[in-house]
């Protein structure tokens, strides 16, 4: 079986997540090709996440990218680092014409091996409405690219000449991605990318359709904003799911074992008391 191509980008502060989304990821497909773009993660990690994914015959490639070029672009929020501006060299490193980018605060509950086969109709991206917050834009967490249609189009050098003229009119690199591809761009389902860190501030805005605008447990869970499920406090729907595949080891993904298709309240029971103070 041929491998599939993944691609992440992540910093030494995200290893633990990032790691997370691995677990995620490998629990339910093998044959992967994982690029990771980071300029500061240990080559001991390296090592040995590729002794470990020998199992389910995969394999984690370490891309360092210099950052001195991105360091200037501002930023739309503090949870938000400057590495986020690496998505725009992943040509540079992927070798396959197709590669599945995906966010390290991210959860993976199904096989995403359809979206390997979904045809782009010409477009260089496909990728989920950036709901709630627009109807029009996309959401740069999760984006299946053509790789060689971006070399064909000299996108990566594109990207940057509207980052020098831009930066500090949108938001990070996801505003500048949608300033290039505009209305050019294939729309994946919903359940590709559900941000639910949207949650908390939904409710807060009233918006209480928002919880029931997707029904089950999407195929892709985005921890997006400052909502993260590692932090103290409980806003966002799925969290747990988060902490069961934080709680899985690599024996139980990489052998199969039953762990895997239990959750996280199998592990570690109901709370037996809620308490707001």
């Amino acid at each position: 079986m041929d491998k599939k191509s993944v691609v992440f980008v992540a910093d030494l502060s995200y290893m633990e997540k990032l790691e997370v989304a691995l677990k995620s990821l490998c629990a339910h497909q093998g044959h992967w090709k994982i690029y990771v773009l980071n300029e500061n993660l240990p080559t001991e990690w390296f090592a040995l996440m590729n002794r470990r994914l020998e199992t389910i015959a995969s394999e984690v490639v370490n891309c360092r990218v210099s950052a001195e070029s991105f360091k200037a672009f501002s930023l739309p929020s503090a949870h938000i680092h400057y590495a986020t501006f690496f998505r725009y060299v992943i040509p540079d490193f992927v070798q396959e014409d197709r590669v599945l980018y995906l966010d390290s605060d991210m959860i993976f509950t199904q096989d995403l091996s359809p979206l390997f086969e979904v045809d782009l109709n010409g477009l260089g991206i496909g990728a989920v409405v950036d709901c709630p917050t627009t109807t029009e834009g996309f959401n740069a967490g999760l984006m299946v690219i053509d790789t060689a249609w971006w070399r064909q189009h000299k996108v990566t050098e594109s990207l940057f000449d509207l980052t020098q003229k831009h930066h500090q009119e949108v938001y990070g690199d996801q505003g500048i991605l949608n300033l290039y591809f505009k209305d050019a761009w294939l729309r994946l389902p919903w359940t590709y990318n559900l941000q639910v860190g949207s949650d908390k501030d939904q409710y807060i805005y009233g918006d209480l359709d928002w919880y029931d605008a997707f029904k089950g447990v999407p195929a892709v869970i985005h921890y997006t904003s400052y909502n993260k499920p590692w932090t103290a406090k409980r806003f966002n729907r799925f969290r747990d799911i988060w902490w069961f595949y934080y709680a899985l080891s690599w024996e139980d993904i990489l052998l199969r074992k039953p762990a895997v298709k239990l959750n996280f309240s199998d592990m570690v029971g109901d709370f037996s008391y809620h308490t707001a103070v």
